[in-house]
């Protein structure tokens, strides 16, 4: 169902905050729901892409930042490759992408804006988003009240929103992050999977809510 019968269809965002292609493609998104939140719904869906509860081995953590390197090589984006996924850590994303959740259903007018501040926390600052403490300080920059943030982050409630958003990425078949797709009444439309520059990303878009 439509969020809105002004707008012609909703476009939903599969990503993880831990994906570092979509820390890649960040600054692009950031630029689409600018130019695009006028004309048609954005929901974010968080997809869960690794819950490792054991540290990383020495090789699993080189073959990660081989990844990180060529996606700093593709997008621009920074990169702290001296202090990343430090000694003991536990790649484990569902504790980021159920904060993010936590902001979409509270905190809808800073979520953007939380995304791009704990992925620059995560990518450029070595900080441990694993550590709901950490998450919480992050969300008392954008002016959110901590504890109230940290009872939200760790209720049931918020738990099964998460899994709930994991569940749907995987039973549409979404199979690399970032994704983005349309849906309107006849179901959906793929827009883009994976890396794409703006200009690609705005091409593909506007031709596809031209025929809407």
């Amino acid at each position: 169902m439509l969020e809105s019968a002004e707008k012609p269809a909703e476009l939903f965002y599969f990503f993880d905050p831990m994906c570092s292609w979509c820390w890649g493609f960040s600054r692009h998104f950031e630029r689409l729901y600018q130019h695009y939140s006028s004309q048609v719904s954005i929901t974010m869906v968080v997809g869960g892409l690794r819950s490792e509860q054991q540290p990383l081995s020495d090789d699993k953590r080189d073959s990660i930042l081989g990844h990180w390197r060529r996606v700093h090589e593709a997008s621009g984006q920074p990169f702290d490759f001296d202090r990343a996924l430090p000694s003991g850590f536990c790649y484990d994303t569902e504790p980021a992408c159920r904060a993010v959740v936590v902001f979409r259903e509270s905190y809808k007018s800073h979520q953007l804006s939380y995304v791009s501040r704990i992925q620059q926390a995560f990518y450029v600052e070595g900080q441990d988003l694993t550590d709901s403490d950490v998450l919480a300080n992050l969300a008392a920059e954008q002016g959110i009240d901590r504890e109230h943030f940290l009872q939200l982050h760790h209720s049931d409630e918020m738990k099964a929103k998460t899994q709930s958003d994991f569940e749907r990425t995987a039973g549409l078949g979404v199979q690399g992050f970032p994704t983005l797709a349309l849906k309107n009444e006849q179901g959906w439309i793929g827009v883009s999977q994976g890396y794409l520059d703006w200009d690609s990303l705005n091409t593909r878009l506007s031709s596809r809510l031209a025929f809407l």
